[in-house]
Formats: structure tokens, C-alpha cells, sequence
């Protein structure tokens, strides 16, 4: 993936530490970083970009894989805490990181703001080990991974939702190219918003095992 092939090339390039690789692998570490802020990530006008959420060790993997796109030492976030009010899970932590040049190709990447994300264009012909990553970054997120224990047998459940239906079917199409059939439907929350929801086959599901996840609680 050459990133000089997106806008931020035309612009006069500023000699700064934060600056992002000419040339970057399509690892799993670079698929991990592009699902998690398709889930729970945004680029901002001012060309930072953030990842919000509740689990510390999403937030240690997360960091850990932007060495895949920095040039060099990968900054330190700025770190913002907020106390979730009621009906939410606990406190609420936002990591904010700054560099023109990477924010700007993340935005072109994976959309800007939540109706309007998708997947990075090369994500159906990237090699096996950036599909992983980027499934196992958007399970982290927006993924649900839970055992129902209302039949004879407990029964493996797992899904994704989002607000941008684009989002769905191109993650429906990212799990099926790792042997994951799965359904879209749609719901209503907060009134008469829609937002969509993919659920897997529990067998489907249950063979991949959650490779590549951060985040303990949902691991199975």
C-alpha cells in the first residue's frame, strides 16, 4: 500500500517526526488499526485522529499497531476521560493522536464520520493476514460476542452493527472471504433511527475463535 497515492502528496510535505511511511505491509497490524477505527475511531477536521472506548487492552493493541504506519517513534496520545452517564458501561476513555499526513489518508481510507465509513477499497483482494486483522479490529469495536444459555446446549452468538449500511455489506463480505456466513437486518434505537446488524453462524464463528482480538471480555 503506497499512501503517496492519496491526497495529502499534492500538499507541501512537512518534515516532522509524526510522518507516515512511504511504503506500508498490508499486516495484520495495519488491519487490526483500520477495523478498530472503523468502529470506534474518526478522523477530525483538524486532521487528528481518535479512538474512544471502554477496554484498555483494545486501546494497547491499538496503539501497539500504529508502528505500522508511522515512520518513526509513534506519538504519544492525549488521553480524556469521561464518566458514562446512565444505561451506559463505566468510563468512557478517548485517545487522540496528531499527524496531518496519516489522519488525512485514514479519512480517505475508512470514510469520515459514522453514516459515511467503509472499508479501506483493497480490502476484498489484501492478503489472508490484513483480512484477519481487520475483521478481529471491527469485532473488537462494533462486534458482539456472547454464549446463550437459554437452551439445553449453551449457543455461541455474534454480530455486528452499524449506522452506515454500506459498512455491513462490506463487512459481510470481509467474513466471507474467511469461511463466515452471516444475515443483515435492521433495527430502530433512539426513535426512528435505523442502524443494521450482521449475525453470524455460531459454527462459523465458533472455527475462527476470535483470532487476532483484543479485547478479553469478548474473546471466547
Amino acid at each position: 500500500f503506497e499512501p503517496t497515492k492519496y491526497n495529502y502528496a499534492s500538499m507541501a510535505r512537512v518534515r516532522q517526526a509524526n510522518r507516515i511511511k512511504d511504503n506500508i505491509d498490508l499486516s495484520c497490524d495495519f488491519g487490526y488499526l483500520l477495523g478498530a477505527l472503523c468502529g470506534d475511531g474518526w478522523v477530525s477536521d483538524c486532521r487528528q485522529f481518535y479512538i474512544c472506548g471502554l477496554d484498555q487492552d483494545i486501546f494497547e493493541q491499538f496503539h501497539r499497531s500504529l508502528h505500522c504506519i508511522f515512520s518513526g517513534d509513534v506519538p504519544t496520545p492525549v488521553i480524556t476521560e469521561r464518566t458514562s452517564g446512565v444505561g451506559s458501561y463505566g468510563t468512557c476513555i478517548k485517545l487522540g493522536y496528531s499527524s496531518v499526513e496519516i489522519a488525512t489518508v485514514l479519512d480517505e481510507l475508512i470514510g469520515h464520520k459514522a453514516k459515511n465509513k467503509h472499508l479501506p477499497p483493497f480490502y476484498l483482494t489484501a492478503p489472508l493476514e490484513f483480512r484477519k486483522g481487520l475483521f478481529a479490529g471491527l469485532m473488537d469495536t462494533d462486534g458482539s460476542i456472547s454464549t446463550s444459555r437459554g437452551k439445553k446446549r449453551p449457543q455461541l452468538m455474534a454480530s455486528y452493527s452499524s449506522t452506515s449500511i454500506r459498512m455491513v455489506q462490506e463487512v459481510k463480505l470481509l467474513a466471507q472471504t474467511l469461511g463466515i456466513k452471516s444475515n443483515i437486518c435492521s433495527f430502530k434505537y433512539r426513535g426512528d433511527r435505523t442502524s443494521w446488524m450482521l449475525t453470524f453462524s455460531s459454527p462459523d464463528i465458533a472455527r475462527w475463535g476470535g483470532a487476532n482480538m483484543a479485547c478479553v471480555r469478548k474473546v471466547m
